[in-house]
């Protein structure tokens, strides 16, 4: 071996201790011969907007030759700790490491991949893709399934709470011998079960301004699912600040509502607090125990965030982008609204040209 390969036994403990990324750069036919779970997928030419600059990477070609040729270019380029897998997929078979049955995965999504928006390109980039749900209840837990299910490659599940008896007509991923325990931990046995493949990142924590960087580090997406303004407010200021898409949902009894807030993407749409400033001194919103909430709204308004975010990992923002969609499932009526920004938003808007927070006399939304 060279000065920048690495052997597969030493990549796969690295990768095991999450210190090492590895990016599978093989062809889609070459990948029928099975596959690594942990790795990500790309094309040489995309390797360098791949890579992620805060961790060492390996690069796996079929052999090692392909992926020798693209490390010397990338470090030749300034990538310092990039190497090659030495051997490549054939060496690391033949280290017996573990290899995920391709065709396997390929007849798991099989049925998604015949949709023109998929293929296998779209597949690799949900199987690329990280999503952060704030909240494992009645919103998360239908995201969360379908995210699984989907083939979405890693899911961070952030919620302090503990299961309940009067959850479980509404939070899925849980059941009556979980009651009493973690949320997180309930919910990676359900979605472990669905899809073994799945990588997860579990805090039993509340997300909050102070942590919420940490929580939510390498999220492609983040999905609002929380049942109280201040982890939606920190994990909203953190997804505009790192540019990241947040899929907003709330239910109230019968009742729903849903957005994408991307202020980037939709500029003129604004974000969360254009639609909804906080209010100095205003009352809480109410919750569910006080309020009740039939168990279907938040599972369809769950699965639609799902929806959502697949939209913004295969790259189509035709969706709820600087709209407001709400539904009122006791009499099927629905409508959307277009969102506009709040020039002196203190959140989104141009520094220079925000107002303080306390001077706003919007009401807040009422519905969690």
């Amino acid at each position: 071996m060279n000065a920048f390969d690495i052997s597969p036994v030493t990549a796969w403990s690295q990768m095991q201790a999450g210190q090492l990324q590895l990016i599978d750069v093989r062809s889609p036919q070459e990948q029928r011969a099975g596959c690594i779970a942990q790795a990500r997928t790309s094309t040489l030419a995309e390797l360098p907007s791949a890579i992620d600059p805060a961790k060492p990477c390996a690069i796996l070609c079929a052999r090692g030759i392909s992926a020798a040729e693209a490390v010397l270019s990338l470090r030749q380029a300034g990538h310092r700790n990039v190497f090659n897998l030495a051997g490549g997929f054939v060496a690391w078979q033949a280290a017996a490491l573990p290899i995920v049955d391709a065709d396997h995965c390929f007849e798991r999504y099989q049925r998604q991949m015949s949709l023109p928006e998929v293929g296998e390109a779209g597949q690799a980039k949900l199987n690329n893709a990280t999503v952060a749900l704030i909240g494992v209840g009645g919103l998360g837990c239908p995201a969360a399934l379908y995210l699984a299910a989907a083939g979405v490659g890693q899911l961070i599940l952030i919620d302090p709470d503990r299961v309940e008896r009067s959850n479980l007509h509404r939070q899925v991923l849980h059941d009556e011998a979980a009651v009493g325990t973690l949320k997180v931990d309930s919910a990676q046995a359900r979605l472990l079960a669905l899809n073994p493949n799945l990588k997860l990142r579990r805090h039993a924590v509340a997300l909050s301004a102070t942590n919420a960087a940490e929580l939510l580090a390498g999220a492609d997406v983040v999905i609002d699912g929380s049942d109280n303004l201040a982890s939606r407010d920190a994990s909203h200021v953190y997804a505009v600040q790192a540019d990241l898409p947040w899929v907003y949902a709330a239910v109230d009894q019968w009742q729903g509502q849903l957005a994408i807030f991307h202020v980037n993407e939709a500029p003129d749409a604004g974000c969360y607090h254009c639609l909804f400033p906080p209010v100095t001194g205003a009352a809480p919103p109410r919750t569910c125990a006080e309020a009740g909430v039939m168990g279907v709204a938040p599972a369809i308004l769950g699965s639609l965030q799902a929806t959502q975010a697949i939209h913004c990992i295969l790259g189509q923002h035709r969706g709820l982008v600087g709209q407001l969609w709400r539904i009122d499932l006791l009499t099927m009526q629905w409508h959307t609204t277009h969102l506009h920004r709040d020039p002196q938003c203190p959140v989104c808007a141009p520094k220079g040209s925000r107002k303080n927070t306390s001077e706003s006399a919007h009401q807040r939304a009422t519905i969690t």
